[in-house]
């Protein structure tokens, strides 16, 4: 596993994700009985992909006020799990697996062998979650595609709230080995076929080929666009001020694509959709 370290959300965080599949949309590629997703889903994504790397920017992401408070309470959350469990919470940015091709951004490390993911939903959103002793099939293939990122064993995904009266709760989910193995092949295939359509167009349409970034000099609102591909390379790649990096295409990445939702507080899908879970600790506070 090879970690970024980077506040989630910065644009480093963007940048180090930027036209690469991440655990949070694994459900698209891979479903819970580990065969391949729908191809309509699957198509949509790959090609949302090929325009971040052909442009340099991230997708956009529509970010609500009630995503916004999602975020806002993470922390809060991070700590009330802390103080229920007993367990030290490690925060890193992004983790990388199949040297680099995909990721996931933990909402934090416990020890060796374990994660943790928070959800901070709609109110009627976290009702329905915390009903259930399972979770929604979205839900467990991020804690799934998390857990073979990072390497762990086990994963506590939160649901938290702070409504008066409404209580939190975290469910244990255990590592599926045969899920994993999936997610190896259908993962590392859909980034063949990525790698794939990126070249197609470039070559149909003469477009250049992506220039190496540093990941480590990528700061604040300096984007690589429009023909930069991350790399965390040790190797020294020149100093690139914002200035030479062109006042034209100065632009955060803020202003180009809205930060992904860190929270899932669009999940309704997830309310009354089909669950999928593993036997676990359902703790209820």
């Amino acid at each position: 596993m090879q970690i970024i370290q980077c506040e989630q959300g910065s644009n480093k965080w963007l940048l180090a994700r930027l036209g690469r599949p991440t655990a949070s949309r694994f459900g698209d590629i891979v479903t819970t009985t580990g065969k391949p997703s729908k191809a309509a889903a699957r198509d949509k994504y790959l090609w949302q992909l090929v325009g971040e790397r052909l442009t340099g920017r991230t997708t956009e992401h529509f970010e609500s006020d009630a995503m916004r408070r999602g975020t806002a309470l993470e922390p809060i959350a991070r700590d009330w799990y802390s103080m229920q469990t007993g367990n030290k919470v490690e925060q890193i940015g992004f983790a990388y697996a199949l040297e680099g091709r995909t990721g996931a951004s933990p909402d934090g490390l416990i020890g060796d062998d374990g994660a943790i993911e928070i959800k901070a939903l709609l109110l009627h959103n976290h009702i329905a979650a915390i009903a259930d002793d399972e979770l929604c099939s979205a839900h467990y293939m991020q804690a799934q595609g998390v857990m073979w990122v990072t390497d762990r064993r086990w994963l506590d995904f939160v649901h938290f709230t702070d409504a008066q009266g409404v209580p939190s709760r975290y469910l244990r989910i255990e590592r599926d080995d045969k899920l994993t193995a999936a997610l190896e092949e259908h993962i590392g295939a859909f980034c063949d076929d990525l790698d794939a359509a990126e070249a197609k167009i470039r070559e149909r349409y003469e477009l250049p080929e992506r220039k190496a970034v540093d990941i480590d000099k990528a700061s604040g609102d300096w984007c690589p666009w429009p023909d930069a591909p991350i790399e965390n390379s040790e190797k020294e790649t020149g100093e690139q001020t914002k200035q030479e990096a062109g006042n034209d295409d100065r632009n955060s990445i803020d202003g180009i694509g809205q930060r992904a939702n860190r929270n899932g507080n669009d999940s309704a899908e997830c309310a009354g959709s089909a669950t999928k879970g593993r036997e676990g600790a359902n703790r209820l506070f």
